[in-house]
Parts: structure tokens; sequence; C-alpha cells
């Protein structure tokens, strides 16, 4: 049986690339979101599912998604405690650096429409 043949198969298949969208948000302003759109739609297409989100819907997820990303990276600058207990577990807790010195090293993007264009109509 084809995914698409299964029960609710185009509302799994839009829940799937919402949900990826959304973790995607730290990318927002670095890729060519129309190739990616593309590809989306392209694997899609392969698996037989022409019901997917518009490029406008996953446009506007992504951004909100990086927004969401910006507001906890600010959170976690001004209130750089609430990381460290995950900071240490995942970094091995060797003290050379916390979430602190992180941010200082990797500073967030300004969401600026000069470096993240809009979608291009076909």
């Amino acid at each position: 049986m084809l995914a698409h043949e299964k029960p609710d198969s185009a509302v799994r298949a839009a829940a799937t690339i919402n949900g990826w969208v959304d973790q995607l948000g730290p990318c927002y302003p670095f890729v060519q979101r129309p190739q990616v759109y593309r590809r989306v739609a392209e694997v899609a297409a392969k698996w037989a599912f022409d019901e997917i989100p518009s490029r406008d819907a996953i446009n506007s997820r992504w951004r909100r998604a990086y927004k969401r990303w910006c507001a906890l990276r600010k959170e976690v600058k001004e209130r750089p405690e609430i990381l460290d207990s995950v900071w240490q577990q995942a970094s091995g807790a060797d003290g050379q650096e916390d979430a602190a010195d992180f941010n200082d090293k990797h500073a967030c993007p300004e969401l600026d429409d000069s470096l993240a264009p809009p979608f291009d109509p076909d």
C-alpha cells in the first residue's frame, strides 16, 4: 500500500512538512527558501502528495519559527543560567564554555528582508 492511500495521508503529509519547517527556524535567513520549497514539492509529488502547504504558508510558518528562535536566544542571552544545566549535560561539563559564552560567540541575525527575499512566484 502506498503512503498516500492510508487514512488521512494528506493531513499527515502537511503536518510532517509543517513540523519540519517549525524546527528549521534558525535556518531562515541562511537558505534559499524557494529552492527548499521546490524540493519539498518534488518529494511530495514523487509520493503522490499533491495537497501540500503553499509557498506562502510555508514561508510564513518558517518566518514565525525564526522569530521564536530569536526570542528564545534573546531570553537565554539575558538569563543564561536557565540553560547551564542543559548545557553541562550536553557538553560534558568540562567548564570551558557555558551558555553565556556560546551566545556571545553566536549572535542571532536580525530578521532583515534584504537577507531573506520572499518567494518568487513561478
